[in-house]
């Protein structure tokens, strides 16, 4: 984990701010950054949130390295789960809207 933000950092002078370098990951700390301004998200969320992220890390890094599209998907899809978990009703919304736009912005003519 702390190798990924170590990475982050390494790179974060070559992008503009605010931007991903293309084929890069946001790291663990960014994420529940935007997701804490994002979802209004509590300190405890917070911790929660970091935990999550933490579990699924090494995983997810495998499955892209071996460019496991599936395995990725069903990754994201129990880390989605855990993460939803921890929001109350309203957080919960937008965290949905959130992968939805997610979701249509990568897609091709946002189908």
């Amino acid at each position: 984990m702390t190798m990924v933000l170590m990475a982050f950092i390494a790179f974060a002078g070559q992008a503009q701010p605010g931007q991903r370098r293309p084929g890069k990951t946001m790291s663990i700390e960014d994420r529940v950054e935007k997701a804490r301004t994002d979802l209004d998200l509590s300190d405890q969320q917070v911790e929660q949130w970091t935990e999550v992220l933490e579990k699924y890390d090494e995983e997810m890094q495998t499955a892209r390295k071996d460019r496991n599209r599936e395995q990725s998907k069903a990754i994201r899809e129990k880390m989605g789960s855990e993460l939803q978990a921890v929001l109350d009703e309203e957080q919960s919304e937008k965290f949905e809207a959130m992968r939805e736009n997610r979701k249509k912005s990568r897609r091709p003519n946002g189908k």
